[in-house]
């Protein structure tokens, strides 16, 4: 009877004490999170003990960042607004590649040579065997006990160049590494693939789809919430079928966010619509956003006026096109990017004052329109950089508290407090040359903003309809005809009846309430 009593009291412990898949995450990843991307190596070095090869000095060595980095900046995170935080991988690396004169190292993540187990550098202790997922399960959960989301960063298409150790790593472990055959071969017999020559692995081969198919449900059964799939556009369609029947099934309230980099709002729209993605990063946004802010294109590339025939299609005309637009990731900054942002904007205006009224404008859009805003780490603070690897510098923790950081703080926090602006329907009010409106709503709330792109003030106040707009519905129009609208950003009123009257400063911007 006692051993009856004690094996009960195991299993009920067990029951109780293994987290199932996802236990921690609260809901699935949507218009309500605020993603912000950690290239792990670059953010902070929490661990000095599991550093190799580390020299900040040099840009393509590695420079110390890890798990417990991450974890030491909960507070920072917390106190941005961050609910998701999307990692680069934590795959085993190839280290170093090329001659001793000018070494490349992968501390990216992007090269790997074994995908099933965590790389050294990350990881702290020895409490798992080396390499063990239970080292990445433990990031995770720490980070969902801060109410932080996790998304993981996967790569289908590749493997690390390969080097000594990689080979030395196939040896050892060849039943969790991909085995020569699996790979896509030239004419000449020759591995390298398209992107910068890594091998690339053909997933038209049913052993590899299987292969990476339990891969990653042990990645996800480390219980994260989303998952970001590298270079999507340059996989095999063998490969979406079987995920439709396995993994997406079995894990529904996962996201998965295609990287595919391109700036077409049709083909990015094909990869959520016929190869089932729920996302995808909206590069087209990012390019919409470069024209207009930086490059002074018509404001009317968001969206046409609507008033005349043949008018072309802006960008939110043709969301459309997407199955949901809400989900899409908007992008302000990336890595793989020609340079940061900022860098590209002090480029056209060289003023910094400028640039920094440009850099609020475009976080004002992003905080504010449809789809997912996530924010590569550092872009709050003003980081700056040309392309890889001045785009990839140590993040800069002084800065946090500075005027840009604050601006972005505060926007977050009003996009938090809106469920229009996390969910609702977006309907254009108005669009020119400098200046574009929209209105957003979500049950019983409105949200409008109005963005003025030109240097200057506006010369007049704008009129702006609300009661003749034949998109809106009834109801959203019967709430705001005589009210008073209030900038959440200024505390300015406006009264409306069947329309309101603005006026802006130059790249200045109203979220009206």
């Amino acid at each position: 009877m006692l051993k009856f009593f004690l094996c009960l009291f195991l299993s009920l412990a067990t029951l109780f004490t293994v987290c199932p898949y996802n236990a921690l995450a609260v809901d699935a990843i949507n218009g309500g999170d605020i993603i912000y991307f950690v290239l792990t190596d670059r953010w902070r070095d929490g661990d000095p003990n599991n550093n190799q090869a580390v020299d900040k000095s040099q840009p393509k060595f590695y420079h110390g960042g890890d798990f417990e980095g991450i974890i030491q900046s909960i507070p920072y995170l917390k106190d941005l607004g961050v609910t998701t935080l999307w990692v680069t991988p934590v795959y085993k690396q190839i280290g170093k590649i090329g001659p001793n004169e000018d070494p490349s190292f992968s501390y990216h993540g992007y090269w790997f040579s074994n995908p099933n187990r965590v790389d050294r550098h990350l990881y702290s202790g020895d409490l798992y065997p080396e390499g063990d997922l239970r080292y990445f399960k433990d990031f995770v959960n720490k980070m969902h006990a801060e109410g932080i989301k996790v998304i993981l960063d996967l790569v289908f298409n590749h493997t690390g160049y390969h080097n000594d150790a990689y080979d030395a790593e196939v040896a050892a472990h060849p039943k969790e590494t991909i085995r020569d055959d699996w790979f896509n071969r030239g004419g000449s017999g020759e591995i390298k693939g398209t992107l910068a020559g890594l091998p690339d692995i053909n997933h038209d081969l049913v052993d590899v789809r299987d292969f990476f198919i339990k891969n990653t449900a042990a990645w996800i059964d480390c219980g994260i919430d989303g998952i970001r799939l590298d270079t999507t556009k340059h996989l095999e369609d063998a490969l979406w079928q079987d995920l439709k029947k396995t993994i997406w099934s079995k894990y529904p309230n996962l996201i998965w966010i295609g990287e595919v980099l391109l700036f077409d709002v049709g083909t990015l729209a094909s990869y959520q619509n016929d190869d089932g993605l729920d996302s995808v990063f909206d590069f087209a946004f990012y390019q919409t956003i470069k024209d207009t802010f930086i490059y002074n294109a018509s404001m009317e590339k968001f969206a046409k006026k609507g008033l005349f025939p043949n008018e072309p299609d802006g960008l939110f005309d043709l969301d459309r096109l997407y199955r949901d637009p809400n989900l899409l990731a908007t992008v302000t900054d990336n890595h793989d990017l020609s340079s940061r942002i900022l860098t590209a904007i002090k480029g056209q205006y060289g003023d910094t004052d400028k640039a920094q009224k440009v850099m609020k404008l475009m976080f004002g859009l992003q905080f504010t329109t449809r789809g997912i805003p996530k924010i590569y780490y550092g872009t709050e603070v003003g980081l700056e950089g040309y392309s890889d690897p001045d785009n990839r510098k140590d993040m800069d923790f002084s800065r946090q508290g500075s005027d840009l950081y604050n601006f972005v703080k505060r926007l977050i926090a009003i996009r938090k407090g809106s469920e229009a602006l996390q969910y609702g329907t977006l309907t254009t009010l108005y669009s020119d040359q400098f200046v574009y409106a929209f209105l957003r709503h979500y049950g019983n709330e409105e949200k409008i903003v109005v963005i003025n792109n030109g240097l200057e003030e506006m010369p007049s106040p704008l009129s702006i309809a609300i009661a003749t707009n034949t998109n809106l519905p009834s109801a959203v129009k019967e709430r705001l005809n005589n009210s008073t609208l209030t900038d959440v950003l200024t505390g300015q009123t406006y009264s409306l009846t069947d329309s309101f009257a603005i006026a802006l400063p130059g790249k200045g911007m109203a979220i009206l309430e």
